[in-house]
């Protein structure tokens, strides 16, 4: 996912090497660049750039095949993107080990109370009601 340029001041100035560090060593780990996998999904391995067809939960990196999947059953097909996640949920992070490469599936499960809590606090203050500390 790239980075909103409102918030490209808050990644290190090495943030491009931090990525390639975690995708090394994911291909260390698994011989490809695969998702780490995460708490919720701990054996995801899904591959980076393979298609996955997203009624039966196939994956294939055969365009052909995923475009009968599309076109004989009328099946969805993503890509499979995969990118770095916080474990602090801290941008400034530049600590690999709180860093894990994972597919969207992955980073949008871990990250889920952490984007209702932001998107709360964004609804508030376009309403102009912040909430003021106990």
């Amino acid at each position: 996912m790239p980075v909103k340029p409102e918030n490209r001041n808050r990644y290190p100035a090495n943030w491009s090497e931090l990525v390639e560090a975690c995708k090394q060593r994911t291909i260390a780990a698994n011989g490809i660049d695969c998702c780490e996998g995460s708490p919720a999904f701990p054996d995801c391995r899904r591959p980076n750039g393979w298609l996955l067809n997203k009624r039966t939960g196939e994956l294939t990196d055969n365009g052909m095949l995923a475009e009968s999947w599309a076109l004989a059953d009328g099946d969805k097909v993503s890509k499979i993107v995969l990118t770095t996640a916080h474990l602090d949920h801290t941008p400034e992070t530049d600590d690999i080990t709180k860093l894990r490469r994972w597919c969207n599936r992955c980073h949008l499960h871990y990250d889920r109370h952490h984007h209702a809590q932001t998107a709360y606090a964004t609804r508030m203050a376009r309403r102009g009601n912040l909430e003021l500390p106990l």
